[in-house]
């Protein structure tokens, strides 16, 4: 794998509806449009009812990238309400002015997230940081991180919102999802392992934000070391963990969060005795760690009918 850096966009993004609900209380998202299916009356914005349609398909044209079909508002039609979940714009300024100017501004297009130089984050046993130094703003860039990244957990039909957001570190940029790896699919673990293990990759360090689903239960050994093992519901694939000498890191995280974010170094272990290989970070202070809750579980659970009448509006199985 050659050096990473953030790379040309290859789809044009149309700001659109990852969910919607129609007058029987059935929820949807873009799957449903799969193939030549349009629904443009009787559905609505999942999060806050906005009435909605739907757009198909577009291929590449000159000057432009392909479009994949999305819901959107309906012309004419209101705005979302505020604080709807699905205004990507409106969610995006918030989680803007939450983070402040020295962790996250727009250049070029895109929102760039201002990584400090590496250290780890401190918090107080209260979750309030601490002091307003550089460990504050390393715990504002991994608290901005989680926020992005649930964001951009709605759109997973339109990868091409992560191209949004980059981060960058040292005057580099880097893509958001070389940034910030989502390792509850097997191969994606599987991608960062060899990332993390490029002969050149020292070259190109920077702090990474991994997450996983996290399993609620942290374990010790006798040597008084403490782990929390992210994943491992895959027969195949890398294993990630948090290990700490210190308990307490973890007290902060609800165990009842599906999803638990860590930042820093992360390094990996070799394989022994034929074991998965182990995506590691070593956690000194509680604020190298979040989490979050998540709605529908497992999240990509959507299910849709492989034909849909337009007369009869799809179904998603309930999750």
């Amino acid at each position: 794998m050659g050096r990473r850096g953030t790379t040309r966009r290859q789809k044009t993004w149309r700001r659109s509806i990852p969910a919607v609900v129609d007058d029987n209380g059935v929820v949807s998202d873009a799957g449903v449009l799969d193939g030549d299916v349009s629904i443009h009356h009787g559905i609505y914005c999942a999060t806050c009812r906005v009435p909605a349609t739907s757009v198909k398909a577009q291929p590449a044209r000159e000057g432009r990238g392909p479009v994949a079909a999305y819901f959107r508002i309906k012309r004419g039609g209101d705005r979302h309400a505020v604080g709807c979940e699905y205004d990507f714009d409106r969610q995006v300024k918030l989680i803007v002015a939450e983070a402040g100017a020295d962790v996250i501004t727009k250049e070029s297009g895109r929102y760039r997230l201002h990584l400090p130089l590496m250290g780890e984050p401190e918090r107080c046993d209260d979750g309030s940081s601490v002091g307003s130094d550089l460990h504050e703003v390393e715990w504002q860039v991994l608290s901005a991180a989680a926020r992005i990244q649930q964001l951009l957990n709605g759109y997973q039909r339109h990868p091409e919102a992560a191209e949004e957001f980059v981060a960058e570190y040292k005057g580099r940029m880097i893509g958001w999802g070389d940034f910030c790896w989502d390792v509850t699919m097997p191969g994606r673990a599987h991608e960062l392992v060899n990332e993390l293990r490029r002969p050149d990759w020292r070259q190109d360090w920077h702090p990474m934000a991994v997450w996983s689903w996290n399993t609620g239960d942290v374990t010790g050994d006798d040597g008084g070391s403490f782990r929390l093992t992210l994943t491992r519901a895959y027969e195949e694939g890398a294993v990630a963990r948090l290990r700490s000498g210190d308990a307490g890191v973890f007290h902060n995280l609800d165990p009842a969060h599906r999803c638990v974010m860590g930042y820093g170094q992360w390094e990996t272990h070799p394989v022994v005795d034929g074991r998965r290989p182990q995506l590691v970070l070593r956690v000194g202070h509680a604020s190298a760690v979040t989490s979050w809750p998540i709605d529908v579980w497992p999240p990509r659970a959507w299910i849709h009918r492989l034909s849909a009448l337009p007369s009869e509006p799809p179904r998603a199985a309930e999750v």
